[in-house]
Formats: C-alpha cells, structure tokens, sequence
C-alpha cells in the first residue's frame, strides 16, 4: 500500500525566522545562512486583478515558488518531522510525502498506516 500526500501551499508557510533557526541547528555555515536569509527577505509582492493593482506589501512568509533552491528551503525547514516507529516507510522531497508498507495482511497495513497518518497530523 502506498500513500501519497501534497501539502498545500507548503512553500508560501515558511516562516522565515524559524527556517533560519532550523539552517543553525542543521549546522548549515553561517555565510550560507546569511545569503539565505537575504534570499528570503525584503521580499515585496502586488496583487493585481484586471486593470486594479494593489501597493506594494511585505512578503513574511513564504520561500518563492518556481526557485530550485525553495524545495532544498522547504525540506530543510520540515526536516524535523517524526519518522515513523512502525513497519511504514517514510519518503519526503519538499512538499511531497509518500508512506508504504509491504504486506500480505491489508489489515495490518491498513492499521500501521492509518497509526502513522494519525502521527503525522498531530
């Protein structure tokens, strides 16, 4: 059994601070860290609908969509999600989750999976 998960909107819910302090605790090199936090940072966005703009307004979260550093940002910032303690497999890249599990029983696969998808919301 294979179960897949999206998360929606993951790279607009980076908090900014908080995936500074993860980079730290990571051990990422400070030079590093500061170039991401530039990267992140000061950034502004418009809304814009028809011929209506909207003012300029600070963007606090989010790591911007369509880089290829973001996933590497994303996943970083989530690193510390729990890993299962059952039989189920954990597989992440950025927002994509897949949990599976090889079994003859569907009921101990359902059980197990249902056990970590409960895990996982908390």
């Amino acid at each position: 059994m294979v179960v897949f998960f999206d998360v929606a909107k993951a790279f607009d819910r980076v908090w900014h601070a908080g995936l500074i302090h993860k980079l730290y605790s990571l051990e990422v090199p400070d030079h590093l860290i500061l170039i991401i936090h530039s990267y992140t940072n000061d950034r502004e966005f418009i809304f814009h609908h028809e011929n209506i703009y909207s003012s300029k307004r600070p963007t606090r979260v989010g790591v911007p969509q369509g880089s290829t550093l973001s996933p590497l940002l994303y996943s970083s910032y989530t690193n510390d999600i729990p890993r299962p303690q059952t039989d189920v497999q954990f597989a992440r890249f950025a927002d994509d989750t897949t949990l599976y599990l090889r079994s003859y029983s569907v009921g101990h696969i359902t059980s197990c999976v249902q056990r970590v998808i409960d895990e996982l919301t908390q």
